[in-house]
């Protein structure tokens, strides 16, 4: 988990799931809404990324599901789009 403070407030934080080598979750990129546009969310994704590129083996799978009219923001880290020609859409259940 990666938390980003200002003058003792969180103002954002981010965390991974995964196994330690081959499969990775990014979940709850979250900054809040007066602090966003500042590049937190930008620190807090790099620092993740920088822990996923030590840990991962080769080829390893990294996931995530991005707020609507976020994916760009995913796409600067080589994320991609789905569905596509290869993949199918992400899906979620809540119980």
């Amino acid at each position: 988990m990666v938390c980003a403070e200002l003058d003792g407030e969180l103002v954002g934080c981010g965390r991974i799931i995964g196994d330690k080598g081959f499969l990775y979750y990014v979940q709850d990129i979250i900054v809040l809404p007066k602090y966003q546009m500042q590049g937190i969310g930008t620190k807090i994704m790099d620092s993740i990324m920088d822990y996923l590129k030590k840990q991962c083996v080769e080829r390893a799978i990294i996931g995530l599901m991005t707020a609507k009219e976020k994916e760009r923001f995913y796409k600067k880290y080589g994320f991609i789009e789905r569905p596509n020609d290869n993949l199918g859409a992400g899906m979620i259940k809540t119980i």
